[in-house]
């Protein structure tokens, strides 16, 4: 699921300025998908740490990522 923000009149809204980017998980080495705005210094998992989502191949959370969200991922930023 996309982050959400406040908007002007303070109800949540998706954050269309957020992109879908592909990580390698600290923990576990293996693939996640984490929303970053560009720029930010900052970002969140694609799932809550619960649901969390792994991938042993990278190309196989990019095309989870196609599937459930309708964004392809970026490389992380370095």
């Amino acid at each position: 699921m996309r982050p959400h923000v406040a908007n002007d009149r303070g109800a949540l809204v998706p954050d269309m300025s957020a992109r879908l980017y592909v990580k390698r998980d600290m923990m576990t080495d293996l693939w996640r998908l984490a929303w970053m705005t560009p720029g930010a210094d900052s970002y969140c998992y694609a799932e809550g740490e619960c649901s969390a989502r792994l991938f042993k191949r990278r190309y196989e959370a990019v095309a989870y990522g196609q599937r459930a969200y309708g964004e392809t991922a970026a490389n992380w930023p370095a």
